[in-house]
């Protein structure tokens, strides 16, 4: 393009003109640097940095400040139209994702399928990852049946794991307690409220087979990362 123009203007002409284009290039491409700084800033930092996102359900609803706090860290989204649907319930792949990311762990890519059912799931990384943690057991269950919701004595269990808290000698105050002594993860489920990461409803029960929603899974969360 310069050696166009100066076949149609003099030498001095021509050089002015190379000049101004040189300028133009490297402001051009001090742009494209600085553009590519910030898209590095807007990935590596998390949303605190940058100011937080507001999400349009959210205003008013109890456990507003807990799914705040989670989504300030980075540590869980919204949808794509603004909402967070806070009373939406989630599944277990979605909790395994959301946990492992909580705790600041960078999934390994999966060299095995220890679960039948995720070979090909979207959140396959994140659940071999739980389970090389000894989050996820899969000797308990032959699937893990990752798009069913997650319960509240899965989610005990799971925090209580990925902690590695004690599990002997819990308090057990539910009013369904036999329910609780029933599950799996009675002692899980002890030993998570002890510490105060999930506790029971008014009524005084813990429902360890109630599915819990995305409201009550940043509550817990939050909670676990203050334990």
């Amino acid at each position: 393009q310069e050696a166009y123009i100066g076949e149609s203007f003099p030498v001095q002409s021509r050089m002015i003109i190379s000049t101004k284009l040189r300028r133009v290039f490297v402001k051009s491409r001090s742009l494209r640097m600085i553009m590519a700084l910030c898209l590095c800033f807007t990935l590596v930092f998390p949303a605190t940095a940058l100011g937080a996102k507001e999400f349009s359900d959210t205003k008013g609803h109890w456990a507003i400040s807990y799914i705040q706090d989670l989504a300030d860290q980075g540590y869980i989204n919204g949808y794509p139209d603004g909402t967070f649907k806070p009373d939406r319930t989630m599944t277990k792949a979605e909790f395994t994702t959301a946990l492992i990311g909580s705790l600041g762990i960078t999934p390994s890519e999966p060299t095995k399928n220890s679960y039948p059912d995720t070979k090909s799931h979207w959140a396959r990384k994140y659940i071999e990852e739980a389970v090389a943690r000894g989050i996820l057991v899969p000797s308990e269950s032959t699937q893990l049946g990752p798009d069913q919701n997650i319960l509240r004595s899965q989610a005990a269990a799971m925090i209580v794991r990925a902690l590695q808290l004690e599990t002997s000698g819990g308090t057990s105050i539910f009013t369904d307690r036999d329910d609780v002594e029933r599950s799996l993860y009675s002692d899980e489920i002890k030993a998570a409220y002890d510490v105060g990461i999930i506790s029971g409803f008014p009524d005084g029960s813990f429902a360890p087979y109630r599915e819990m929603t995305r409201a009550q899974v940043c509550t817990v969360l939050v909670k676990m990362l203050e334990v």
